[in-house]
């Protein structure tokens, strides 16, 4: 019976010890600010975002993002309440809490009914 509850006992300490879940910091804004290309890049191994959109809703404040993660695919979900009326806005996102290695970022625009419009899919990788 000792035996079992040490196993036990360990088996605790050694579970709460490891990280089952990876965390990411994603701080991002919507802008009128014209950027002209859209691009991914890393600096201080932080990756950062910039799409332009010039067919975007006109209520940016409505909008939210997702970020899923799935082995080395990031894949970051846009969306919000459409107007009819449409705007330029470009997305501008830092992500950051990503280890080092070779990823995609897969970003997708979701539209009203469920029409989703992948707008950004690119290979990168970050080095520390």
């Amino acid at each position: 019976m000792k035996k079992i509850f040490f196993i036990f006992v360990v088996s605790v300490f050694f579970v709460t010890g490891c990280k089952f879940s990876d965390d990411y910091t994603v701080q991002y804004s919507l802008s009128s600010q014209d950027f002209k290309n859209s691009s991914l890049s890393i600096e201080d191994g932080i990756v950062k975002l910039i799409i332009p959109f010039a067919d975007f809703s006109c209520d940016p404040k409505s909008f939210k993002v997702d970020l899923d993660k799935n082995q080395n695919d990031f894949t970051l979900v846009i969306k919000g309440k459409e107007t009819e009326a449409r705007c330029y806005q470009a997305f501008i996102a830092d992500v950051s809490g990503v280890e080092s290695g070779s990823y995609t970022f897969k970003i997708i625009y979701d539209r009203t009914n469920n029409k989703q419009e992948v707008v950004m899919y690119k290979n990168f990788t970050i080095v520390k």
